[in-house]
């Protein structure tokens, strides 16, 4: 589940009355979650795969041409398509009245998959897509016998010796007994908080730990059409809601997402 990071103490409820009691509630983001679950943030985003533009979101340090083709790679392994609501008509009436208006509107990149239309079924991309490599009628990763998952472990230590990692400690949260495993490489993937948060734990402290981190700033709203665009909208038992993209552009960097019509 996505739980707090933390509880600053102007907040405590009794259940919680343990948590950061030192902490100043005024330097706190008490908003802020983390996915304690397998798969972690990959069962709770929103699909949305979008490239990123070539000029606005210019990313120097890898070539364009090897950066398309790990897009290729990405869009694969997470079956991203731009078409499967390409028949709302929720979406066709509402990209018409934007094209009018000047706005360049597309079918949003999704991470799904269309499984039908009456009834309006689709199959969201997680990570065990991933591992099936981004079909989901492909076998899985997950079943050949040299991938071993661990479920309820949390990884308290990183052990390390002349900049290297050496071992990663594990321990049970059913049982509480620990061990530590030894592999060739290691990959921390616990996102802007719990990452640097283990590589503190561990004793391994860059200057850049902890810093310079940011998110991207979101503005939601929700909008009402006018009487004549709502009379052309599906009126089945069942109408597709709209998926839509206002890409970033020069002049305006930011982009828009439409849906949940």
């Amino acid at each position: 589940s996505a739980t707090r990071i933390s509880v600053p103490p102007a907040r405590r409820s009794e259940s919680d009355s343990h948590i950061n009691p030192d902490q100043d509630p005024t330097t706190n983001l008490g908003a802020s979650r983390v996915a304690r679950a397998v798969g972690g943030m990959g069962i709770f985003w929103a699909c949305a795969t979008p490239r990123a533009h070539p000029v606005v979101e210019h990313i120097p340090h890898i070539g364009g041409d090897e950066l398309s083709r790990l897009y290729g790679v990405a869009e694969t392994l997470l079956h991203t398509t731009a078409d499967a609501y390409e028949m709302s008509t929720q979406g066709r009436v509402v990209t018409k009245k934007l094209h009018e208006t000047g706005y360049e509107v597309r079918g949003l990149p999704l991470a799904v998959e269309r499984l039908s239309v009456d009834p309006p079924r689709v199959h969201w991309s997680g990570p065990e897509i991933i591992l099936k490599g981004g079909d989901r009628h492909a076998p899985s990763v997950a079943d050949d016998p040299r991938f071993t998952l661990l479920p309820e472990h949390l990884c308290t230590t990183l052990v390390h010796s002349g900049g290297r990692v050496t071992g990663a400690v594990v321990r049970d949260l059913a049982s509480g007994t620990e061990r530590t495993l030894v592999a060739d490489t290691y990959v921390v993937a616990g996102g802007s908080v719990l990452t640097p948060q283990l590589l503190w734990a561990s004793g391994i402290r860059p200057d850049a730990l902890g810093r310079y981190l940011c998110e991207q700033t979101m503005a939601t709203c929700q909008v009402a059409l006018s009487d004549d665009l709502a009379r052309r909208l599906d009126s089945g038992s069942a109408p597709i809601e709209p998926n839509l993209w206002i890409p970033v552009a020069e002049g305006r960097p930011w982009h828009a997402q439409l849906h949940r019509g």
